[in-house]
């Protein structure tokens, strides 16, 4: 599996969608690395062509910070979802970059290297304003994972 992985990668590098230095960065960074309260697979980015996304919903602020720094280090983008506001104040402060949609509850650091791209159109549909903020968290979501590219329309009936 994982030499599909790396030939995938090594494809990548030809094409130009990632510089033979950050390739090099990627297969030398460790597997996985062991917190005290997590674990973090940062070879998922390889494998499946995104980052681990961190569900914040149940850690503690400090979780969330500590797990998105080793992220950030190792130069991928990390998305938080189901952040709270304490834990983006506190994201906010020891981390440069941090993007955060407070209606989705989202946080985003954008990596070194680009998403690959989208491969069609995302349409994000709701039923009313209350599910405004998981369709934040789609469309954060969609964007941070090479969907930059969308269109918006909101219609209230």
């Amino acid at each position: 599996m994982m030499r599909d992985h790396v030939r995938d990668l090594l494809e990548r590098v030809a094409a130009g969608g990632i510089a033979p230095e950050a390739a090099l960065n990627l297969l030398a960074t460790p597997q996985v690395e062991q917190l005290p309260f997590a674990t973090i697979d940062h070879h998922r980015g390889i494998r499946q062509g995104f980052p681990e996304v961190i569900y914040g919903e149940g850690k503690t602020d400090r979780q969330i910070v500590e797990i998105a720094k080793r992220i950030v280090v190792a130069g991928d983008t990390v998305l938080v979802t189901r952040a709270a506001t304490s834990a983006a104040e506190l994201m906010r402060k020891e981390i440069d970059g941090v993007e955060w949609n407070e209606l989705g509850r989202t946080l985003l650091v954008r990596g070194r290297t680009q998403p690959p791209t989208g491969r069609g159109t995302i349409l994000i549909v709701t039923a009313g304003t209350s599910d405004l903020p998981v369709a934040e968290e789609a469309a954060v979501t969609a964007d941070a994972t090479g969907n930059q590219d969308m269109a918006f329309d909101v219609r209230v009936q």
